[in-house]
């Protein structure tokens, strides 16, 4: 499975990035959205993680960005719960979420 992990949390990312990979996960990491905008063509990715901090709207603007160019990959976001990430995410065709 191919996995493209998005977010800017130094710690949080080394950790998923461990995780998966010991799992046998393919992942592609990116850590600003332009890099991410460029690494991402239809298709590619089983899924994407992303990592949505407080006040980071940069991350949303891009997945509604690849949602308008018809991205289907199923997208997870790592979020703080009840944040106004979550409603945002929401508009965003987030798939799911999981708490921090």
């Amino acid at each position: 499975m191919r996995v493209l992990l998005i977010g800017t949390y130094q710690p949080l990312i080394k950790a998923l990035k461990q995780g998966l990979e010991e799992e046998q996960y393919l992942l592609d990491v990116v850590n600003h959205n332009h890099e991410g905008n460029g690494k991402t063509p239809v298709g590619t990715f089983d899924v994407i993680v992303l990592d949505l901090r407080r006040n980071e709207v940069a991350h949303l603007n891009l997945l509604r960005r690849w949602r308008e160019a018809g991205l289907k990959t199923p997208v997870l976001a790592l979020t703080v719960a009840g944040s106004v990430e979550d409603l945002d995410a929401l508009t965003a065709q987030v798939d799911d979420f999981m708490t921090k």
